[in-house]
């Protein structure tokens, strides 16, 4: 249904059964026929009045077949009601007060008054088309009333018979008309995948682009920030470099030229034993050390370990012995280790037996 605003409409949709277009479809094809319209036949034509006559603004359109009757209300220019008889079915009265019915409704659901034009479409005049045309005039007869002083009086019904050739033009398959229901669609439609969805896969590809357009601008972010990251580390190394050997005067790659520096100053005699030993131990393995242990503490000393903590270059060595002795001698045998810079006795104590002494060593590398 239609608004009775003259501004807009609000909804204007149409369907049918799918066997019927199916019905048409499969008829005009035993012809070698491929049908590209599929559209109500009293609704075409007054579409097509519509479009034939620019010099009126509403009216009700009545057409006539042998088969059925269609009326259709056109307000502003805009098709907003179609009702459709069974020609056999109705009475030239009642037929008329269905027009005139229909008239009243749409007004009193608009809340307007508008005078409608009426015009009656055949495709043939014989006798019954003469007594719809008399009831016509005599039932809506009330509608002068509502028709303007400067419009005048309407003093009869204006009859038209269809120009099939005009209507067919103004219903070509190949030109965009307004308000025209075809259903010739889907399976029966003779359009391309592409041209009938054209907008949705326009649509579709100006989204892509878009993010993609997205994600190149967020990678090139991305990538600006970790070049700016990159070129401050990289200022820093340079830094350090400069600092730590000032009489190195061109540097090429401060990275690879430290490492090279760092290795020559370990092979050069009389350098720290403590900076010596922390650069040979900083990749020590937890493996190496517990081998070392094992190396170092030979199977004659009586000693167990419970607890084994390997951090950051420290190691805390906890466990039980026999006596103090045995304390000491075990502390003496990890320092002889090259691997191990400093052994501390972190506690020693007899337990509550007092048949074992246990033991804490604090280690550093």
């Amino acid at each position: 249904m239609l608004s009775g605003s003259s501004e807009s409409n609000l909804i204007l949709s149409a369907s049918i059964l799918e066997s019927q277009v199916e019905k048409y479809f499969l008829k005009l094809g035993s012809f070698e026929i491929r049908p590209r319209v599929i559209t109500p036949n009293g609704y075409v034509a007054a579409v097509g009045f519509l479009s034939e006559r620019k010099d009126i603004t509403n009216f009700a359109f009545l057409h006539i077949t042998n088969c059925e009757i269609t009326l259709v209300l056109v307000n502003n220019r805009r098709p907003c009601t179609v009702r459709a008889f069974m020609a056999s079915g109705i009475s030239p009265e009642d037929l008329a007060i269905s027009v005139k019915q229909t008239i009243i409704g749409f007004n009193q659901r608009t809340g307007n008054d508008i005078f409608f034009d009426i015009f009656v479409s055949c495709d043939e005049h014989n006798f019954k088309t003469d007594r719809i045309y008399t009831a016509l005039e005599k039932t809506l007869e009330y509608q002068s009333k509502l028709r303007s002083a400067e419009q005048g009086i309407q003093k009869a019904l204006t009859q038209e018979k269809i120009n099939s050739n005009a209507v067919l033009q103004n219903i070509s398959p190949d030109k965009t008309m307004k308000y025209l229901f075809n259903f010739c669609k889907g399976k029966y439609g003779t359009s391309s995948f592409f041209k009938t969805y054209f907008s949705n896969i326009a649509a579709g590809v100006v989204l892509l682009l878009c993010m993609l357009s997205l994600l190149l601008l967020t990678t090139g972010f991305d990538n600006s920030n970790l070049d700016k990251k990159i070129a401050v580390i990289d200022d820093k190394a340079l830094f350090i470099f400069k600092a730590t050997f000032p009489d190195k005067k061109k540097v090429q790659d401060p990275y690879l030229q430290m490492k090279a520096n760092v290795q020559a100053a370990i092979k050069k005699p009389g350098t720290s034993g403590v900076i010596d030993k922390s650069i040979k131990n900083s990749d020590v393995k937890v493996v190496a050390v517990m081998s070392e242990v094992s190396r170092k503490i030979t199977s004659s000393v009586d000693m167990e370990i419970s607890r084994f903590l390997f951090n950051n270059g420290r190691l805390v060595l906890s466990g039980s012995t026999e006596n103090f002795n045995n304390v000491d001698s075990i502390k003496s045998k990890i320092e002889s280790s090259d691997l191990f810079d400093k052994v501390s006795i972190s506690s020693a104590a007899a337990d509550k037996k007092g048949d074992r002494v246990n033991f804490k060593f604090i280690i550093e590398m």
